[in-house]
């Protein structure tokens, strides 16, 4: 299973890249940039999953969940996020996101859900 890592913090992206990888059977994609460049990439690369923080340089990563859906692409999206509120939460399932953890108290059921939906796509 591809699952693609969009964060800007350079820490997060090493630590929670080297954890996915470490896991049976995921590839992971690693990308930093604003979201004004991700969805040509996301097009491109065509990840089964996409995990991204929400807070994002050019954009917020809402915008990017939007135009995921909007262009018909199908990853998954797994916001990971330190802003979880529920304010934030609700906003990013509705605009298309699976699932929605805190960055902080979170990080096992996101490498849990992870493995579930590796299993469940085959």
């Amino acid at each position: 299973m591809k699952v693609m890592l969009i964060d800007e913090a350079k820490a997060v992206r090493e630590r929670l890249g080297g954890v996915l990888s470490d896991l049976p059977g995921i590839e992971v994609m690693i990308q930093a940039s604003g979201t004004e460049t991700l969805l040509p990439v996301i097009q491109r690369k065509r990840p089964d999953v996409v995990i991204l923080d929400i807070n994002m340089t050019g954009g917020g990563g809402l915008d990017l969940i939007r135009g995921i859906r909007e262009k018909g692409e199908s990853p998954l999206v797994i916001v990971l996020s330190s802003s979880s509120n529920l304010q934030y939460r609700r906003k990013c399932l509705e605009a298309g996101a699976m699932y929605f953890f805190d960055k902080v108290w979170e990080q096992d059921w996101l490498f849990d859900t992870v493995l579930a939906l590796k299993e469940e796509l085959g």
